[in-house]
């Protein structure tokens, strides 16, 4: 199996969805992920990063680095904290921002199943 799509279904697998979810998610074409490679476009990963923000898409394309982002954060000027992702260290860690980032990750993965069964309910409305 192609790296890359090793990776990316290593993302799905985290996300708690599947392929075809992923991929309508995203807005990329259906079987994307079984046809992705070493040929896989720049701007297919900008849709991810783009929907995923919290997905590092340098790992999903070379592998290096963590597969999630982690969050840094630093003092600035006014006593406030500004914070900015990176795909391979942390300075410090917000514990409150870490668990309003896995309850996203949580909620992301309630929605994906709901829409899945909406998905589901809708199809056999119109066989009727």
């Amino acid at each position: 199996m192609d790296p890359l799509k090793e990776r990316l279904l290593q993302v799905i697998d985290k996300l708690g969805i599947t392929k075809a979810q992923f991929e309508k998610n995203v807005g990329l074409s259906n079987g994307f992920v079984d046809k992705s490679g070493d040929n896989t476009r720049k701007s297919s990963l900008e849709k991810i990063s783009n929907i995923y923000p919290e997905i590092n898409t340098n790992w999903i394309l070379t592998g290096e680095g963590k597969m999630l982002k982690t969050i840094h954060q630093t003092a600035n000027g006014d006593g406030n904290m500004q914070v900015a992702g990176n795909g391979n260290t942390v300075t410090h860690t917000d514990t409150a921002l870490t668990k309003a980032l896995d309850e996203i990750a949580e909620q992301r993965k309630l929605v994906s199943k709901a829409q899945e069964q909406i998905d589901r309910l809708i199809g056999l409305l119109e066989k009727k």
